[in-house]
């Protein structure tokens, strides 16, 4: 078995979102979808106790970065389902 460990920052609220972010996360679901690795561990680095409950915090971390990865999924089935990939008229 193999599996693929990995870290990456968990968005902070208020600030900006660096564009090379949504390329890292194309690059998690090629490794999610990659036959070869059994498992994607992540963890979310950057997570800090500010004025929150550290808990919630966690969870809101985990929670946001399972609904990004989500929705990149949903838009790369969509565009999977609608290209044709095999070169074969329809």
């Amino acid at each position: 078995k193999v599996s693929y460990v990995t870290s990456f920052w968990a968005k902070t609220p208020g600030t900006k979102i660096h564009p090379h972010r949504r390329e890292i996360e194309a690059a998690l679901l090629a490794n999610i979808y990659n036959p070869h690795i059994d498992q994607v561990v992540v963890f979310l680095d950057g997570v800090t106790s500010g004025d929150y409950n550290v808990e919630e915090e966690l969870k809101s971390s985990c929670v946001h970065f399972y609904q990004d990865m989500a929705e990149i999924n949903r838009q790369f089935l969509q565009r999977s389902a609608s290209s044709n990939t095999h070169g074969v008229d329809p």
